[in-house]
């Protein structure tokens, strides 16, 4: 997914959807144009439904007030990036499955959760997001939270390498490793992987904040 930058964050808390649109026409609000002009791209009050839409093939949106949807995109290369401005971006595949599946009224909750503990094969994996911060707050990392969702999840029985799990929570790479004694490591980890050929994704510009 896509969330909003540092200064337009995607707001937490518990919403619903309140109506769902394909093929969706963007009125990008005043200070998105306002922004845009100021480098040069002039925005019209509507962007029909289309390639050059950055809202995708489909919408859904929120009951929060300021207008934020999860939507889809024309450059799903800014997935995983906070580029827009505040909206939840879904790669075009994923907002499709997800647009059929969800009815208007569906329970929406969008929270912080930075540390995710998944199984595989009996193995556990320690998935860990940096954290959502402003350029200000470069406060020393609290790992307590990464120690809790590992116990928590923990089956009993179970054993974890609990340096290996500090070393995963301390680096927030966003990759989900093993955790278990023995597993291997990141590096062992990529050093077996098999590269694959792609086009370079261009980089993200003020320009692509799209809602």
């Amino acid at each position: 997914m896509g969330i909003g930058t540092d200064y337009a964050q995607t707001p937490l808390g518990e919403t619903r959807i309140v109506r769902k649109t394909p093929n969706p026409v963007w009125r990008p609000s005043q200070d998105i144009r306002e922004e845009h002009a100021a480098d040069g791209n002039w925005l019209p009050a509507e962007v029909p439904a289309g390639p050059d839409n950055p809202l995708g093939k489909f919408a859904l949106y929120l009951g929060l007030r300021g207008g934020y949807l999860i939507h889809g995109t024309n450059k799903p290369w800014g997935i995983g990036m906070r580029v827009s401005h505040g909206c939840i971006r879904m790669v075009p595949e994923d907002i499709e499955s997800l647009y059929a599946q969800v009815a208007v009224g569906t329970p929406v909750r969008i929270i912080d959760q930075r540390y995710l503990v998944g199984w595989r094969d009996k193995v556990p994996y320690l998935q860990a997001f940096p954290r959502v911060r402003t350029v200000a707050q470069e406060e020393s990392e609290d790992l307590t939270p990464a120690i809790d969702a590992i116990r928590r999840d923990l089956p009993k029985g179970r054993t974890v390498d609990w340096v290996k799990a500090v070393t995963v929570a301390s680096e927030q790479r966003a990759i989900p490793i093993p955790v278990a004694i023995g597993s291997p490591s990141l590096g062992e980890i990529l050093d077996g992987a098999t590269e694959v050929d792609r086009e370079p994704s261009p980089p993200a510009t003020s320009s692509d904040a799209a809602k």
